[in-house]
């Protein structure tokens, strides 16, 4: 076994080493205890050492040439390091790879739930991908313009939208969706009702929208030529026409009929008892008039396949400007009032309007402004009534008072051309109270006690007009009453 060398030589000085000399531990003898401070140092061609003793110096000395050593870590969670300390992998990558820092400063978040960023912050995530994929932004809702609302007796007023295939329920949340609606300068919210019988209690019509439209689905037009059958009870005679076609006409629901040659007292909205067949049909009719005979008979009637029907009573409210009623029946039987309209401008109603059958008006104005094009009104205590300061425009329409009058003008104007006025019980077209009453080919007729009562009111009675109690024509000054007024033919 060779000899080991010295490593202190005689003196104490550490031995010189050559660059021939084998480092390997085991070929030196290494003294168990040195003078020089307790260390051993090894001088390797007088350029570099190292201290065996401790980790203080190493210097010229690699990673590789030093030892095994334990070293503390105080955790993989510490979060104390800074900087450069964060940036950089003790194999010298880099840290982005494990984890992610800010392109520009630096910044702290609390938690995940921290909802404190603004502006930017919010807009993009950190590989730059905008984070609208991860939360929406609110934005102001534009103004609709003109919009439909469908309402179906399919309809559901829970789950349903109001559009086509998921129809309301009711008339009472299709306007509720209109109200809640902001719509552009001008534009127009259309209600459509589809074919079907609506039973409803009050509905009030207040709408936010420029204009309101509440419309039926279908309306059918016809002809009848000839009334061929008649029974009677008491004032209500069921008739039998012949028209031109019956497609369209349910039992149960209300037919306009108008007429301007003879038999005027079956104007107005009638109930249909029967669909007998293509081309005839029973409907019922309530007059104080002799009993109608059978024979020919020109006239026009409508059927409108969308019809609102009371549940206890119901009156339709209208408290808005720009409201338009068309391609629609009321069927009251015998409740309250069909229509009220207070305090609103540019009412129509029409064309196409169907009233029946209500204990005190048909349609009631009181400061309002309306306009009716083709609506048919009967058996109601009156037919149209105008006042406080009202204004109507009727055109081609027929209005039928059962118990008292078919148009009561009171400190109100309007202005009839091809209308028809019947009181069936007292007055045709009754004015007072300042009112003033402007006609054209118009037909007044009053039963009983007359047919043109006008108190301290101006009447225009133009060419075309006939006036008629019963069945004898009479000039309005003929009528009961004219006190204090002017009468113009």
């Amino acid at each position: 076994m060779a000899s080991k060398k010295p490593l202190v030589n005689s003196t104490g000085s550490v031995q010189q080493l050559q660059a021939a000399d084998s480092l390997t531990v085991g070929d030196w003898d290494l003294p168990n205890a040195i003078s020089d401070n307790g260390k051993v140092i090894i001088t390797v061609g007088g350029a570099a050492a190292w201290d065996y003793s401790n980790h203080t110096e190493l210097v010229g000395v690699t990673a590789d040439q030093h030892h095994n050593e334990a070293h503390t870590v105080n955790s993989h969670s510490d979060t104390t390091a800074t900087g450069a300390e964060l940036e950089t992998l003790t194999d010298g990558s880099n840290a982005d790879a494990l984890h992610v820092h800010a392109g520009a400063g630096t910044h702290n978040i609390a938690s995940h739930n921290d909802t404190t960023a603004t502006g930017t912050e919010l807009e993009t995530l950190t590989d730059g991908s905008n984070a609208d994929s991860l939360h929406a932004h609110t934005y102001a809702a534009a103004p609709s313009g003109n919009t439909t609302f469908y309402v179906a007796t399919t309809g559901n007023d829970t789950t349903g939208t109001g559009v086509v295939g998921f129809p309301y329920l009711t008339l009472d949340r299709a306007l509720t969706a209109v109200y809640d609606v902001e719509f552009e300068y001008h534009a127009v919210a259309t209600i459509e009702l589809d074919d079907g019988i609506y039973s409803s209690r009050e509905i009030l019509i207040q709408s936010t929208a420029p204009s309101l439209v509440i419309q039926g689905n279908s309306v059918y037009h016809y002809t009848f030529s000839e009334l061929t059958a008649v029974s009677t009870s008491g004032d209500i005679y069921d008739l039998t026409f012949t028209v031109n076609t019956t497609v369209g006409m349910v039992a149960g629901y209300l037919l306009g009929m108008k007429t301007r040659a003879g038999k005027r007292y079956i104007n107005g909205a009638w109930e249909i008892l029967s669909v007998i067949s293509g081309t005839s049909v029973e409907v019922r009719v309530h007059s104080h008039v002799v009993t109608p005979t059978t024979g020919a008979i020109a006239g026009t009637a409508v059927f409108c396949g969308s019809m609102i029907k009371p549940i206890d009573s119901v009156t339709i409210e209208i408290k808005s400007d720009n409201v338009t009623l068309t391609g629609l029946s009321f069927f009251g039987l015998g409740e309250n009032t069909g229509i009220s309209i207070e305090g609103c401008g540019n009412v129509v109603l029409g064309p196409d309007i169907l009233v029946n059958d209500y204990l005190i008006d048909g349609i009631y104005a009181r400061g309002a402004h309306i306009t009716c094009t083709e609506a048919y009104v009967s058996w109601c205590n009156i037919g149209l009534d105008l006042y406080g300061s009202s204004t109507a425009i009727c055109y081609d329409s027929v209005f039928g008072g059962h118990d008292a009058y078919g148009l009561r003008c009171l400190a109100s104007d309007a202005v009839c051309d091809l209308c028809l006025f019947t009181g069936n019980a007292q007055i045709g077209l009754f004015a007072a109270r300042f009112s003033k009453v402007q006609a054209t080919n118009s037909y007044i007729w009053g039963n009983v006690t007359g047919v043109g009562t006008f108190y301290e009111s101006y009447a225009e009675m133009y060419d075309g007009n006939t006036f008629a109690s019963n069945t004898t024509d009479r000039s309005p000054n003929s009528g009961e009453g004219n006190f204090n007024s002017y009468m113009r033919n």
